[in-house]
């Protein structure tokens, strides 16, 4: 089903679907879910984000599934140049962790900008509480 977002004249700002995402049977139906804004200029709804029935998300790119299983849990992509944000306070820190969240395992490393200082910190452990650390 689709919600489409659109003013009296019908012109189009966005939408909402959900979708088949593969070939539905009777003990099988994957879906996705598709966000979609139109862009100053242009009169059509362009997919922005999607959730596919794996539950890879795509920013900017629908097919997250298609890249690396390592690496396509959350895939953000464009045509030109592409960044991710991590917004801290100034006197505040921007974190990357990773870890499986098990235990005293709750992460393994993890990279730390602090923006009062405007240093980097990686901090990766091995083994059982041997850390080593690069101070960029």
């Amino acid at each position: 089903g689709n919600i489409v977002f659109s003013d009296s004249a019908g012109l189009e700002f966005g939408a909402i679907e959900f979708v088949a995402d593969g070939t539905p049977s009777g003990s099988s139906t994957p879906g996705r879910f598709v966000v979609k804004t139109t862009a100053s200029g242009s009169t059509t709804p362009t997919e922005r984000i999607r959730i596919d029935s794996s539950g890879n998300v795509g920013i900017g790119e629908s097919s997250p599934s298609s890249y690396d299983s390592g690496a396509r849990n959350l895939v953000v992509g464009s045509n030109t140049h592409t960044g991710i944000l991590i917004k801290a306070g100034t006197s505040s820190y921007s974190n990357l962790y990773f870890g499986d969240g098990t235990g005293s395992a709750s992460y393994s490393g993890f990279l730390a900008y602090n923006h009062n200082e405007n240093t980097l910190r990686m901090e990766i452990v091995f083994y059982k509480f041997k850390e080593m650390q690069l101070i960029l």
